[in-house]
């Protein structure tokens, strides 16, 4: 990428130290509109104080800084690399996402989320992060969830918040009071069990993560919490088998406990 930018730069400008700073910055909200990307790296340059601050502006640096920027919007060969680069970190981001959410929602303390996050929220720090929020968007979309849609890549973040803060709501003494037991998930995996009740396992981040991985101590007639579907769980079962494509699992126990 540094080679493929190279006749991008005036002056030197942005420095090597900067460029890396900014195909970090893209890898991780992509698609992002231009305008936003040269206000926050105005921020980030004068900041860091490296070659232009607050208080002395170096101009004609930050000007150029935006027009690689402006640039690197329109430079194919440049996209042509990224983008495919791209496409491959969202997918295990988007992985590592939702078992971050099914924990936060699980595990024993109270979870907060932050506005506007329900769906996918790309958002770089202030003042980036305090754009209005669409709720009248998220309505919509939670209504289409609660009306028996099917969860799609926009609306999964809400389809889990949806289904385990109904869990925690019908099961109470569970989050409130039960206890944490945790479970042997081998090193891909986290799991643990709820009041006896409630069996939650998170694992295989990557889709070719290690096979073997086995979830310890689970045994019992459950239902899942995502589907619906009721299933029997070996006490030494693959972890595969018990998550879902997206490296999740949240069930209730069916008839008791073991």
């Amino acid at each position: 990428w540094f080679e493929l930018t190279e006749p991008l730069r005036d002056g030197g400008a942005p420095d090597d130290v900067e460029r890396y700073f900014l195909f970090q910055t893209l890898l991780g909200v992509w698609p992002i509109e231009r305008d936003r990307i040269l206000e926050y790296m105005l921020k980030a340059l004068r900041e860091a104080k490296r070659n232009t601050n607050w208080v002395e502006q170096n101009h004609d640096w930050e000007e150029a800084v935006a027009r690689f920027c402006r640039a690197l919007y329109g430079n194919r060969p440049f996209l042509e690399q990224f983008e495919p680069f791209v496409a491959r970190v969202a997918a295990d981001g988007e992985r590592s996402a939702l078992g971050q959410l099914v924990l936060k929602l699980t595990a024993p303390g109270v979870p907060d989320t932050y506005q506007g996050d329900e769906l996918p929220y790309r958002a770089l720090v202030d003042p980036d992060n305090r754009r209005p929020v669409d709720w009248a968007y998220r309505q919509a979309m939670l209504r289409r969830l609660m009306g028996g849609s099917q969860p799609v890549a926009e609306t999964r973040k809400l389809f889990l918040i949806l289904r385990l803060l109904g869990l925690r709501a019908r099961r109470p003494e569970v989050f409130l009071g039960g206890a944490h037991e945790p479970l042997d998930a081998g090193p891909a995996g986290c799991a643990f069990v709820r009041g006896g009740q409630v069996l939650v396992a998170v694992g295989l981040p990557r889709a070719d993560a290690d096979g073997g991985a086995a979830l310890h101590g689970a045994g019992g007639r459950w239902r899942d919490v995502l589907s619906g579907e009721e299933r029997s769980i070996s006490e030494r079962e693959p972890l595969a088998q018990v998550v879902d494509e997206f490296g999740i699992a949240v069930f209730e126990r069916r008839g008791g406990a073991n």
